[in-house]
């Protein structure tokens, strides 16, 4: 190697920038090939879906995955999937019990476009069960994945403060793969759902259990969402999730966000 005397400080101090600048053009193009993606939002409920999607492409997250719950919530996250990169969920939630008569159309709508790569969000909730009553909540559920699975493909679940009623079912239907939105379970929940095979859906809201989730669950069954713009603001904060996740597992941001959205890809085929 060969090492070169500079004549002047200014010619030193050039050298020196371009080598910054070098680095920066590195770090610049790395963020455009790590693969990010956001598994789990609702980009009907933005004011401008259009300009959020274009944020997000442009910061590198390739994939959103926008999810219905409701008749009016799966009509919005269809439309969404004329756009590159979007995909879509559909079903019918535990909050919208009334829209339960739709669910026959929910197979017909999955047949007719193949960016509606699952059904969700779908699952019980402790907060409408003096509503709806937890049994019918649970009939709903269970009507929805046997449709999952005369399909086969993968369902998106909403389990506010109920995963044990959750999991219950989900064992009921051993050949479905189930995503586990917004998770709030404890680790032994997660990696008990992990060894059957499921994914571990990490939101925004990092509270101290899942952070323990995050640093004893393996990284292959793990996915980032924003379920923007109810909790997150936007796709763009799975990368703050991306940057916690690298952290805590001694990981490249480049290698985690890229793992992270081949586990979405290999979960729904995509």
């Amino acid at each position: 190697m060969q090492y070169r005397a500079y004549d002047t400080d200014s010619e030193k101090i050039k050298a020196v920038s371009m080598t910054q600048l070098s680095k920066t053009v590195i770090k610049e193009n790395l963020l455009d090939r790590a693969e990010m993606s956001d598994a789990h939002c609702h980009l009907e409920l933005f004011k401008n879906p259009l300009d959020t999607i274009a944020k997000a492409r442009e910061e590198g997250i390739g994939i959103i995955i926008t999810s219905g719950g409701t008749v009016d919530g799966n009509t919005g996250a269809i439309e969404m999937t004329n756009y590159d990169g979007v995909f879509a969920t559909i079903g019918i939630d535990p909050s919208a019990i009334e829209d339960a008569d739709s669910i026959d159309d929910i197979e017909m709508q999955i047949k007719a476009n193949p960016k509606i790569i699952g059904i969700g969000e779908i699952g019980l909730d402790a907060k409408y069960t003096d509503k709806y009553g937890l049994e019918l909540q649970k009939d709903i559920f269970r009507e929805q994945i046997k449709i999952a699975e005369a399909l086969e493909i993968p369902v998106v679940v909403h389990a506010r403060s109920m995963m044990k009623h959750v999991i219950e079912i989900i064992e009921e239907f051993p050949k479905v793969r189930f995503m586990m939105h917004f998770f709030d379970g404890a680790l032994e929940e997660a990696q008990k759902l992990a060894g059957m095979g499921h994914l571990i859906s990490i939101p925004p809201r990092l509270s101290s259990n899942r952070k323990k989730i995050i640093k004893h669950l393996d990284i292959r069954n793990i996915v980032v969402e924003t379920d923007s713009p109810v909790a997150g603001h936007s796709p763009l904060d799975v990368k703050e999730t991306l940057e916690v996740i690298a952290k805590m597992k001694d990981i490249s941001f480049y290698d985690v966000a890229s793992m992270v959205t081949g586990n979405l890809k290999r979960f729904f085929y995509i």
